[in-house]
């Protein structure tokens, strides 16, 4: 259940943001997901909520995994308006966690970036913006439809990742 909270956290990071540049629509994100989650009948949400509202925290003080992990999908969202080599994955949480699974993290990143090109696509972008009726559900069959397209894998850690939490959304 937690996971399924995180991934729809996740989503719901930005939902109420207006425009590019400064975000000045965390309150509005986060009431957003508290309205969901209540409506589905959570009640551990608080701190899902929380980090939303509050995912850039002044002085870098984070007070949950929850946040920094947040922070981190803010952070890299970026990528699409500033590009992937004007991105400096130093800012990001979970890069710094351990050093030892930098090529993991540096793996995810270039698979983020790669999915975010895809998105940003004049096609897609249109089709996802102006004709989705289930935005995030189509999303997600894009990145699994995408995994093996042209006789190649993508994506091979953001599906597996993704993968249990997924199922009721792929399974037509």
């Amino acid at each position: 259940m937690y996971k399924s909270i995180f991934t729809t956290a996740g989503a719901y990071h930005d939902i109420a943001r207006e425009g590019e540049g400064t975000d000045y629509w965390d309150e509005e994100s986060s009431e957003a997901l508290e309205t969901l989650l209540s409506t589905l009948g959570i009640e551990e949400r608080e701190e899902y909520v929380r980090a939303i509202k509050e995912k850039d925290p002044k002085n870098g003080n984070f007070s949950s995994d929850v946040q920094r992990i947040l922070h981190d999908a803010d952070s890299l969202d970026i990528m699409r308006v500033i590009g992937r080599f004007s991105f400096s994955k130093n800012h990001l949480c979970f890069y710094a966690f351990d050093p030892q699974q930098r090529s993991f993290c540096d793996q995810l990143i270039n698979e983020i970036a790669d999915f975010i090109s895809i998105t940003e696509k004049p096609k897609i972008r249109n089709e996802l913006e102006h004709f989705s009726n289930d935005f995030y559900g189509d999303l997600v069959r894009l990145l699994f439809s995408e995994k093996n397209n042209k006789g190649t894998t993508r994506f091979p850690l953001i599906t597996q990742l993704l993968q249990n939490d997924m199922q009721k959304i792929l399974t037509p």
